[in-house]
């Protein structure tokens, strides 16, 4: 036997004597029961959490007169994930005091809402950090996560199916033979990987009887990697040009996806919904990433001669290697001889010691630091 206020201690929790009505001791628990917490991380869980727990609250309508608990500066798309998950998911647009308005129109405390529908699922994965409430930020996190991991899947059989020449169809029972189905979602993104698929296949088309000369005959050419633009591509296919489509516009960093049409890579974004429509009927794709566009700073210290020319010959070969000089020091121990310079320059390449071993074939290199290096800053 206990008290309803026993009840709602056992129930709740200390959380049982947080965010009362002003004014009356009644205990306002909608916020409570409604967070729907599935994070992946602790971190995640924290910020959804930190906007439930220590934000103020509007109240607005649906216009059937119920009434819904939204943090302040909720959005419309909040309340449509607040009515239920599939009403967020197919929201269009919204009626806002009998206005027609965005899902991102700031809803105002006492605000009539009717969410719009037209029975078409709807990604806003660019919305996460407009939306308020917790069920909305993972609702959306969570299908857009779901999004890539398809696109990703998809897109695998069909860079595969575009540098063999072969139907989805029948790479599909190649990956399912070789089991490699529950990881192939990895290939468009590392490369690595993508040469070990190839390897893979390869053998088993080996052991199936399939020799070389019938694949070269059938037009096969070994991928090779090529950089255009922003871009690295590893395909087997000739073209001369990047193109963007004017469905979306990715910025540098983004996931990105490329289409091989007309001896062109057509970029676009991995979420962009005409992407996802070609994807889906398997056009042919080819494998791109980011160009490495971070330029690495190295300190090198070379041995040199005081001679005349000297230091005008290590930079020229130092230009040769695509390394651009910011600064010369040179350790002079007196007016006749010059000991070693020291030369800050930058380099696309991230492994010093690939670079070193570059640089140590044209010079008397001493030492080589990365001042990249935490411990250089």
């Amino acid at each position: 036997i206990r008290t309803v206020e026993m009840h709602k201690l056992a129930e709740y929790g200390i959380a049982a004597h947080w965010k009362y009505k002003e004014g009356t001791s009644q205990v306002h628990l909608d916020w409570l029961e409604g967070l729907n917490y599935q994070s992946e991380s602790v971190e995640e869980f924290y910020e959804l959490a930190k906007s439930d727990l220590f934000s103020e609250d509007i109240a607005v309508f649906s216009p059937k007169g119920d009434y819904y608990t939204l943090p302040k500066n909720s959005v419309a798309l909040d309340f449509a994930y607040a009515i239920h998950s599939e009403i967020g998911e197919m929201a269009s647009s919204a009626l806002i005091n009998k206005h027609k308005s965005s899902l991102l129109t700031i809803l105002k405390n006492g605000d009539i809402v009717n969410i719009l529908t037209d029975g078409e699922s709807r990604l806003h994965c660019s919305w996460i950090d407009t939306v308020k409430t917790s069920r909305a930020k993972e609702a959306i996190r969570s299908r857009c996560r779901a999004r890539i991991k398809e696109c990703d899947e998809l897109s695998a059989y069909n860079i595969l199916a575009t540098l063999l020449d072969h139907d989805v169809r029948g790479i599909e029972r190649v990956i399912d033979e070789l089991g490699l189905s529950q990881s192939l979602h990895k290939l468009p993104n590392q490369l690595n990987y993508y040469k070990e698929v190839i390897h893979k296949i390869a053998n088993y088309l080996g052991k199936k009887q399939v020799r070389f000369w019938q694949l070269m005959k059938r037009g096969y050419k070994k991928p090779y990697t090529k950089e255009l633009d922003h871009f690295v591509f590893y395909a087997n296919k000739h073209f001369d040009g990047v193109e963007f489509d004017y469905c979306c516009h990715p910025k540098v960093g983004d996931q990105i996806v490329a289409f091989y049409k007309d001896n062109k890579a057509i970029i676009h974004h991995k979420l962009c919904r005409q992407a996802y429509r070609s994807i889906v009927n398997q056009e042919p794709m080819i494998y791109v990433t980011w160009k490495n566009s971070k330029m690495a700073k190295y300190r090198l210290i070379i041995s040199l001669y005081n001679r005349k020319g000297a230091l005008a010959e290590i930079l020229a070969k130092l230009s040769n290697m695509d390394l651009n000089v910011t600064s010369i020091e040179l350790g002079i121990k007196d007016s006749e001889s010059a000991e070693y310079c020291q030369i800050e320059v930058e380099s696309s390449e991230t492994k010093k010691n690939i670079l070193q071993q570059r640089i140590s074939q044209k010079f008397k290199l001493v030492e080589i630091i990365s001042l990249d290096d935490a411990y250089n800053q």
